[in-house]
C-alpha cells in the first residue's frame, strides 16, 4: 500500500555524510536504525506496510478470480483502489495536526482492518473501496519518512540511514510478493489474506509497545530536530 513511502526520505539522502560516508557506509546506517528506538520503530512499521502492500494486489486479483470477476472489473476495481493515494494528499495537512508518530501508528493501525475486511468476497466494488480507504494514509507515510527517518538521524550519518532505509523498502518489495505467492500455493486467498492482517497487526502492536514513537513532535521550522527521549540513550 505504501510503494512509495521510501520517496519522502530520498529528498533527504544528500542533506549530511560528507567526509564521513564512507566510514562503516551502509552497515554502519543500519546500526543507527536499529540503535535509536523511534528510527527502528518507524522504519519496522513502514517497511511493514510496504512490504504487505506489494503482496496485496496479489491476493487480491486471486479472492477476485474465484468469485468469477472478469479481467476488466479487476483492472478497474485496482485502479479506483489505488486512486485513494491521490485522494488522501489533501488530507495530509490535516492529519498533521496529530504527533508524527501518533499519526503513523494510526495510518498502519487502519490497515489491519482494511487487510481483514479484503478478505470478504463481496465482488471488485467493495474490493475498491476497501483499497481506497486503505491507501488514503499513503501520502502521510511519504512524509513521515522524511520526518521520523531522515530527520532525526544525527546529520552526519544522515547519508548511511537514508541508504539504508531505502535499501530495506528495496528489499521489502521482492520478499512482499514472494511471501504472498507461497501464500497463495499453500493456503486459499483469504486465508492468505488474513495471514497478511495478522503480520501487519504484529508490526502495529510492536510500534504502539513503543512511547518513543508515540511521543515524537513535529520539527520547529529552521530547526534540526532531535530526540529528546534519546539524548545520550541507545536501545540494545
Amino acid at each position: 500500500m505504501a510503494g512509495g513511502a521510501g520517496e519522502g526520505a530520498d529528498a533527504g539522502a544528500g542533506e549530511g555524510d560528507g567526509a564521513g560516508a564512507g566510514d562503516g557506509g551502509m552497515l554502519a546506517g543500519l546500526r543507527e536504525l536499529w540503535d535509536r528506538p523511534v528510527l527502528r520503530a518507524t522504519v519496522l512499521l513502514i517497511m511493514g506496510v510496504n512490504t504487505v502492500g506489494v503482496g496485496l494486489e496479489l491476493v487480491v486479483i486471486v479472492i477476485l478470480r474465484h468469485q468469477a470477476v472478469p479481467a476488466y472489473a479487476i483492472g478497474l476495481a485496482l485502479g479506483i483502489g489505488a486512486a485513494g493515494g491521490l485522494a488522501g494528499a489533501p488530507l495530509v495537512g490535516f492529519l498533521h495536526r496529530l504527533p508524527p508518530g501518533v499519526l503513523l501508528l494510526a495510518v498502519c493501525t487502519t490497515e489491519v482492518p482494511v487487510l481483514a475486511l479484503l478478505a470478504v468476497p463481496l465482488g471488485p466494488w467493495w474490493a475498491a473501496g476497501v483499497l481506497f480507504v486503505g491507501l488514503l494514509g499513503v501520502p502521510a507515510l511519504r512524509v513521515l519518512a522524511d520526518i521520523l527517518v531522515v530527520r532525526q538521524a544525527p546529520p552526519e550519518r544522515r547519508g548511511r540511514v537514508v541508504a539504508a532505509f531505502m535499501t530495506l523498502i528495496a528489499l521489502g518489495m521482492p520478499a512482499g510478493l514472494g511471501g504472498a505467492g507461497l501464500l497463495l500455493q499453500y493456503l486459499p486467498a483469504q486465508t492468505a489474506m488474513l495471514v497478511l492482517a495478522s503480520a501487519m497487526a504484529v508490526v502495529t502492536g510492536y510500534g504502539l509497545s513503543r512511547p518513543e514513537l508515540r511521543h515524537a513532535v513535529w520539527p520547529a521550522v529552521g530547526h534540526e530536530p532531535g530526540l529528546p527521549e534519546e539524548a545520550g540513550q541507545r536501545a540494545g
